[in-house]
């Protein structure tokens, strides 16, 4: 996943997308905004972007933008909101969670990914569970391992069959993405999710 990192770099200028409100009018770029804001400072302790810790990020957060509160949510890189990815990618990292007759050895091992896909909490009984970082969905068909994202313009969804080897990974650049991903995953799947009243 070459061009995948959750740190900002002046490239991802050129190649990230801009988010759309509703109107389909630019929405606020929050993670564009604020990288840009942070590769000066980042320049100038001669420590990529790619390369702080969170306490780098927390020392150059009034510099960058004092108006922000000092929270994690509000941090660049920050691994619950600031993934930069492009679908494809995404794809091949959902592929490694499915099943396989052997693994590289720089691979999750079988029993660390059959633990991802256990249940660990319920959310909706029989149905819907938290695994180790994956949503799970169990019907009477198949057992499914998803996860969403919700960045304000930017809406993603991608869900995989873990037996069957098969997945859908969706990435939208307007606020009104979540409904784009349910009717494409509906339309492949010939079902809706449970998921989606739960997200």
């Amino acid at each position: 996943m070459p061009r995948s990192t959750y740190g900002w770099s002046a490239e991802h200028d050129a190649w990230t997308a801009f988010g759309h409100d509703n109107r389909g009018n630019l929405a606020t770029q929050f993670g564009r905004n604020l990288g840009s804001r942070l590769l000066p400072i980042a320049a100038k302790l001669g420590k990529p972007l790619s390369d702080w810790t969170a306490a780098d990020v927390f020392r150059a957060m009034p510099e960058a933008d004092s108006s922000l509160p000092l929270q994690p949510n509000f941090a660049i890189p920050n691994v619950a909101g600031s993934l930069l990815c492009t679908a494809p990618e995404y794809a091949r990292f959902l592929a490694l969670v499915t099943e396989r007759p052997t693994r590289a050895t720089w691979e999750l091992t079988e029993p660390r990914r059959r633990e991802m896909l256990t249940p660990q909490v319920e959310v909706k009984a029989g149905t819907l569970s938290w695994g180790l970082g994956w949503g799970l969905e169990r019907t009477e068909r198949d057992s499914l391992y998803w996860h969403w994202g919700d960045n304000g313009a930017f809406k993603a969804f991608t869900i995989a069959d873990p037996v069957a080897r098969r997945g859908i990974v969706v990435f939208t650049n307007g606020s009104g993405g979540q409904k784009v991903y349910e009717r494409i995953i509906r339309a492949a799947i010939g079902r809706d999710l449970p998921a989606f009243l739960w997200v």
